[in-house]
């Protein structure tokens, strides 16, 4: 792990999450505040990764010790499981809402449910259309895409393309628009 002393971290519910860089170059996340977080055992979430390789190579599992912030005068030298920050959402979708629910945890069975639902449709819309948008983001997508239109200068063009494409997921072609001047 990286020893930097800048820390990022991100709300997840309730709790604070410490935003770890390791030497690999991915973000990672302690993964038990989520469980705790969710009302989901720890100890099965970490068995059901450890024996399955394929989960713990999809997640990008590794031991670190994260450094929380707000704890900087008693650091935390504990190690902790950790997972890629951009397989937070992967992870949330192997857990059952049922089983989170048995546990007597309604919010979280219902706000599962629902990211459940929000996600499939999100993949769906990008595996028939090519595209995903948030709900409520449409507006803004449609006016980088005009504004994108807009512009004469192919350079310019190329370059707002590849721009929205990584900022927005999309997949505009770019290509030499013959009849203008290089």
């Amino acid at each position: 792990m990286k020893n930097e002393r800048i820390h990022i971290s991100i709300g997840f519910g309730d709790a604070i999450l410490p935003v770890i860089k390791c030497d690999d170059g991915r973000d990672r996340v302690p993964l038990k505040p989520i469980c705790d977080q969710i009302g989901i055992q720890w100890k099965r979430q970490k068995t059901k990764l450890l024996n399955d390789s394929y989960l713990t190579e999809r997640f990008g599992m590794t031991l670190g010790v994260p450094r929380y912030p707000q704890m900087d005068e008693k650091p935390v030298e504990r190690e902790q499981y950790l997972i890629r920050l951009d397989r937070v959402a992967s992870f949330l979708n192997t857990l059952s809402p049922r089983n989170i629910s048995a546990q007597g945890n309604v919010e979280s069975t219902e706000w599962l449910k629902a990211k459940h639902d929000e996600w499939d449709n999100a993949l769906h819309a990008y595996e028939t259309q090519g595209i995903a948008i948030k709900p409520g983001n449409s507006a803004n997508i449609i006016n980088v895409l005009a504004k994108i239109d807009g512009i004469k200068n192919p350079k310019l063009r190329q370059v707002a393309i590849e721009k929205a494409n990584a900022a927005y997921g999309l997949d505009i072609p770019v290509v030499t628009q013959l009849g203008f001047g290089d």
